[in-house]
């Protein structure tokens, strides 16, 4: 379901920064008029603030995959989110580990928005450290906990 408006899809990030009305449009799109429902509500809050704090994410909003998946990044990106808050292991991590967890789980694939849509993810993972590491340095987290959510994004294990 590519629910990006029109003009977002490609629109440089200084225009989603800049555009209020096409940011909360973004916003609205992502975190409500999804096929993906996430209950958690401190999840709900990190989620309305992603494209706001790192809108980067904005361009992976309607981003078709190469053949491994039929959905796009961000359909992805809240189903793998969905899966980890639902592990049974989930709830036995501690505040903090749950942070770092739903961080790498969001970052894992923001990569993804730089390859073709037929192109495999072949190198995707490295992209997503790079723009993971640069997005994490608008946040005040522990250096410990910015490199705990890189190795996560890096090897895309969560468990």
């Amino acid at each position: 379901m590519a629910y990006a408006p029109r003009a977002a899809k490609n629109a440089p990030i200084t225009l989603i920064l800049s555009d209020k009305n096409l940011r909360r449009s973004l916003i609205r799109k992502f975190t409500i008029e999804n096929e993906v429902q996430i209950a958690d509500k401190e999840t709900k809050e990190l989620l309305k603030s992603v494209l706001q704090t790192f809108p980067e994410f904005a361009m992976t909003i309607g981003k078709k995959q190469h053949n491994t998946h039929n959905f796009s990044v961000d359909i992805h990106t809240l189903r793998n989110l969905q899966d980890n808050l639902a592990h049974l292991k989930y709830a036995e991590l501690d505040a903090e580990s749950q942070l770092v967890l739903k961080y790498a789980t969001i970052l894992h694939d923001i990569g993804k928005r730089f390859l073709g849509d037929r192109q495999p993810d072949h190198g995707h993972s490295a992209l997503s450290v790079e723009y993971a590491t640069k997005i994490l340095e608008r946040f005040d987290l522990s250096d410990e906990v910015k490199a705990r959510i890189i190795k996560q994004v890096k090897h895309h294990h969560w468990f």
